[in-house]
């Protein structure tokens, strides 16, 4: 069973959180959203964590996969703080115009794997 984390309790969070419920290969195992409520109301019925600290989820060692759906303007700052080598990233195509920071591209470019 994959260990799910979410970043981000608003509508795609939302939408998500509902494709994890539905898998028989994946449990929702953390919501993390700087507002509480909206993380309780995603991890309702779940044995799911939550959190108002994304930092607390993405470190977790027990966490198979960490989908980030929180606005665009925090995914590098939360995909490279969940970085860690062997990990595989998932993108969408927008995403490379987000990397703006040659330190970022190569921090989370040292740990991807090719496959």
């Amino acid at each position: 069973m994959l260990s799910v984390a979410i970043v981000g309790a608003g509508r795609v969070g939302q939408t998500r959180a509902k494709v994890i419920r539905r898998s028989d290969r994946a449990l929702l195992a953390a919501v993390a959203d700087v507002d509480r409520a909206r993380a309780e109301k995603v991890a309702e019925g779940t044995p799911a964590v939550v959190s108002s600290d994304w930092s607390s989820v993405v470190t977790r060692n027990d966490i198979d996969a960490i989908v980030v759906s929180t606005p665009t303007k925090f995914h590098s700052e939360v995909t490279i703080a969940a970085s860690k080598p062997g990990n595989m990233y998932c993108a969408k195509n927008r995403w490379a115009a987000m990397w703006t920071k040659p330190e970022e591209c190569s921090m989370l470019l040292s740990h991807l794997a090719v496959y």
